[in-house]
């Protein structure tokens, strides 16, 4: 059923900017979007909980109670979702104008079709601005264990315990990837054995920075164990799919390898890149990739406060010489990695 959009009602504006379809940027869409998770409060407990190799015990039948087990979780930290509140602005000329869109002869169908067309535009400019966001947290998560903001309004972090030398490894020497004597494959190999080792699942996917699929492509090592068909390891795509900041470029020990190129413009201008161009990184997309969403507050009835469900609210503000008219846009939410085993990320270049 199609969704009556009034660019003057919260109502039909929060429903319609839900509504929109898009594929999402490729670490956020391939491992975090569709683990959602939605709260009641905007203050969580996020859980790190590292894999568990053990095994349950036998009993006896005749045994009156169970045998406690430990719990998995390593540590417990409790944290805020995140906030962003963004809006957009119209003057009466400009409402004024889309009100009298397309056609001065077309007729009511045709001019509503265009108003809508031109509320999808604006709401989804809201929508993508917070997506780039989530895509840049993702990033971050799965780069460097944590996720942190250094504005002049806010500051924080949030630590998904990351261990330098498990889950972080910096390559040196004749092991760098542009190095003639290193040999990646040998690395992926065993970076593969660790995750599978730590979390109990196999990793499917590397994502490699620009430098280091480069240096991926030109290494010798690589391209002669490619090209040994008759023992078939993987092979290189030049002509792969593309995905939202990602190129697909092959598959090697049952892992599908992306090169990741998107970037986003920083508070001071510059363009710069969502995951660091000599990164290699390997997971094992399970579960334990989330985003949380919180609820956005309001007073009710001149009252009380109550929690407005949704991953988006947007609201109409009027002000007082009616001159102009105000979206609001806001949402809370937040890309976890609850068990750090899942990834390995290494400095190859």
């Amino acid at each position: 059923m199609p969704i009556l959009v009034d660019l003057y009602d919260n109502r039909s504006l929060t429903a319609f900017i839900n509504k929109i379809t898009k594929v999402d940027p490729f670490v956020y869409q391939t491992l975090f979007k569709n683990n959602k998770q939605d709260h009641n409060s905007d203050i969580i407990d996020v859980e790190t909980i590292y894999g568990n190799e053990k095994i349950a015990q036998f009993v006896h039948s005749d045994e009156t109670a169970p045998r406690i087990t430990e719990k998995g979780t390593k540590k417990v930290q409790q944290v805020k979702i995140p906030k962003t509140w963004e809006a957009k602005i119209f003057t009466a000329r400009e409402l004024a104008e889309i009100n009298q869109i397309g056609n001065i002869y077309g007729d009511a169908v045709s001019k509503r079709n265009a108003q809508k067309e031109f509320i999808r535009l604006e709401l989804e400019d809201l929508r993508e601005r917070v997506i780039r966001l989530r895509e840049k947290m993702a990033c971050d998560a799965i780069v460097t264990g944590k996720i942190a903001a250094s504005q002049t309004n806010i500051d924080f972090e949030i630590d998904f315990n990351f261990v330098n030398g498990t889950h972080l490894i910096t390559l040196t020497n004749s092991n760098l990837w542009t190095h003639a004597d290193s040999n990646p494959t040998s690395k992926i190999n065993e970076w593969k054995r660790l995750i599978t080792k730590a979390c109990n699942a196999s990793p499917t996917i590397m994502i490699l920075g620009t430098a280091a699929a480069d240096a991926f492509r030109a290494n010798t090592k690589v391209g002669t164990l490619l090209d040994q068909n008759n023992t078939r390891m993987g092979a290189l795509e030049m002509t792969g799919k593309y995905n939202v900041g990602a190129t697909y470029i092959g598959r090697l020990y049952g892992l599908d390898c992306y090169e990741y190129m998107q970037q986003y413009v920083n508070s001071s201008g510059v363009a710069t890149d969502m995951i660091s161009t000599d990164r290699a990184i390997l997971i094992a997309p399970t579960k334990d990739f989330r985003t949380h969403f919180g609820p956005a507050w309001r007073i009710q009835n001149n009252s009380t406060s109550e929690p407005v469900f949704g991953e988006f609210v947007v609201e109409v503000d009027h002000n007082s010489n009616n001159q102009m008219l105000q979206w609001n846009c806001e949402q809370k939410s937040l890309t976890t990695i609850h068990d750090p085993g899942c990834v390995i990320s290494a400095k190859v270049v």
